[in-house]
């Protein structure tokens, strides 16, 4: 969903998992109170909702999100 969205949800009480393919970018929102995954699909177990950014290419064809 991105970080600018991310931060505004956990202020609001919103319980937010991230997940990163460079985990020190999410220290930020580690800070806010947000919950690091190990992967993609680690984040799809632990919500309800997931919100993603539209990306093509390499990144996305590596993930399971499906079986």
């Amino acid at each position: 969903m991105g970080a600018a969205m991310a931060s505004r949800l956990l202020p609001a009480g919103y319980s937010v998992t991230v997940y990163g393919r460079t985990p020190s970018k999410a220290a930020p929102l580690l800070s806010l109170g947000g919950r690091l995954a190990d992967s993609p699909f680690a984040v799809a177990q632990s919500s309800k909702w997931q919100g993603r950014p539209m990306i093509f290419g390499g990144p996305v064809r590596k993930l399971k999100m499906w079986p």
